[in-house]
């Protein structure tokens, strides 16, 4: 589900509010395993239709990693040969991988993107992020914490 958060002024100061917004036959990505810093590979997680649409094989997921916040975006993952994997088509599920070498396993900040499956990823990130049907960015922290923020494209 995608939210917008609005900044509402009042007499006692401004409040942030969040609204639901459902859009009707888009498919939306849902991460259901984000692991922490230096654990696990791969992200998994599932699509979800709010329409009960389930077209799952007209897409595919690929991935970008920034090692270091606000450092070099590698792309595309899993890797450069195979910029893409794919969604089950029978339940939409997907798995991810994300490592593929360097310290990739430590990297900050994880990019999940919904993508058609006609659409190549290639190291310009840029060209994907536009082309993205969805997206989700997953913050990673030293503690082991894990933030999954779904955002609006």
């Amino acid at each position: 589900m995608k939210s917008k958060f609005f900044l509402v002024p009042l007499i006692t100061g401004l409040f942030l509010i969040s609204c639901e917004q459902k859009i009707q036959g888009i498919p939306h990505l849902k991460i259901d395993n984000a692991p922490a810093i230096r654990n696990g590979m791969e992200v998994s997680g599932h699509i979800e239709f709010y329409d009960g649409g389930n077209n799952y094989a007209d897409y595919r997921i690929t991935m970008a990693l920034e090692a270091t916040r606000g450092g070099k975006i590698w792309a595309p993952k899993p890797y450069a040969g195979e910029p893409s994997a794919a969604i089950d088509k029978d339940n939409g599920k997907f798995s991810c991988l994300f490592v593929s070498g360097g310290d990739d396993n430590k990297a900050e900040r994880l990019y999940v993107y919904l993508i058609p499956k006609g659409f190549t990823p290639n190291s310009g990130y840029l060209r994907t992020e536009q082309s993205a049907i969805d997206k989700v960015v997953i913050e990673r922290y030293a503690d082991g914490t894990v933030d999954i923020i779904y955002q609006q494209i």
